[in-house]
């Protein structure tokens, strides 16, 4: 007798099932039907009608339920926030604001009416949500400046360099480095007041300078080389260097010359005295004045006055003239 073997029902359908058929469900089983970010539930299939979604949250357990006869509605049951929520039938996005959280909250478990899905039950890190973040307190910062040796510049850093006491302004033609360190870093490196070559530039910022910049003192004025030429003397015939010319003197081809004032001389004859000149140099000359009675001036040798004296001569060059002329004159024989 011939058997027949009869495969269950299961393995027969099972058998005859497309592959693609268990793909698609190994995909679906894989794939997140809905992602949580700050901003709310995102879903990868519109919300359907009688949908519920609960949260849970620091600031208390949350849940929505959206029915599509309060769409329309606001009475009854479907007032407040019913017909509020009911608007986000066949939507893909629900803000928080719609689950009733608000300002700064935490969201730790989300579950979506409909999805073999709850997000917070894989191992996902709780989100927090509208809450200030506290920047990161950062250690107190100080600069320390160094000065570059030998003309270094910004472009040209030479080293050591040597530490500045309290940052002075640099010198003029002298660059400074100015690092900006940690209050303990500063320490360190000021510690033997020299920076050697790379020695506070490592790659973690926390072992040595966070910044840096350089800072020039600018150009040194021009001296003008002192000269050795002697100084001007303006009066050569006075001993020592006569820079400018001497009070009571004069300038006279190149000598300074003495002013002299001449005497003052207020001396008058009065009637009946011999007019003369007063003793002493007088410039100009005084002549007798007033009631004096000018008298003839004489010569200095003979007394006699200058008229007399042409006179005098005159008749003396006659008489030697005939002298001449005539002779001797003949003399009487004494009997």
């Amino acid at each position: 007798m011939t058997r027949t073997f009869r495969a269950p029902v299961f393995l027969t359908l099972a058998l005859a099932l497309p592959l693609s058929t268990f793909a698609a469900t190994s995909a679906a089983a894989t794939e997140q039907p809905y992602t949580v970010t700050t901003d709310g539930i995102t879903l990868t299939q519109p919300l359907a009608d009688n949908f519920h979604i609960n949260v849970k949250s620091d600031a208390g357990d949350k849940g929505i339920h959206g029915e599509s006869k309060c769409v329309t509605r606001t009475d009854a049951e479907c007032a407040g926030t019913r017909h509020d929520v009911a608007q986000y039938i066949g939507k893909s996005f629900v803000p928080w604001s719609a689950v009733g959280l608000t300002d700064c909250f935490t969201i730790t478990w989300v579950q979506v009416s409909g999805e073999n899905f709850h997000w917070g039950a894989q191992g996902e890190d709780a989100l927090k949500v509208g809450c200030a973040v506290d920047p990161p307190i950062s250690p107190p910062l100080v600069e320390v400046c160094w000065e570059l040796p030998n003309g270094g510049t910004a472009t040209n850093v030479t080293w050591p360099q040597t530490l500045v006491a309290d940052c002075r302004p640099p010198k003029c033609e002298v660059t400074q480095q100015i690092d900006t360190y940690t209050v303990d870093e500063a320490a360190k490196f000021t510690a033997d007041g020299v920076l050697e070559l790379g020695e506070d530039y490592g790659s973690d910022t926390q072992t040595g300078a966070i910044s840096w910049r350089f800072v020039a003192g600018g150009d040194c004025p021009v001296v003008e080389p002192p000269t050795d030429e002697p100084p001007v003397d303006v009066c050569p015939n006075i001993d020592g260097d006569q820079t400018e010319l001497p009070a009571d003197y004069v300038l006279d081809a190149g000598e300074c010359v003495l002013i002299i004032e001449p005497p003052v001389c207020t001396e008058r004859c009065t009637p009946d005295d011999e007019c003369e000149l007063p003793s002493g140099d007088c410039n100009p000359p005084l002549t007798c004045v007033d009631d004096c009675v000018e008298q003839p001036t004489r010569l200095a040798i003979t007394g006699v006055d200058p008229l007399t004296a042409l006179g005098i001569v005159a008749v003396l060059g006659l008489v030697g003239t005939t002298f001449l002329v005539f002779g001797k004159p003949r003399r009487k024989a004494i009997k």
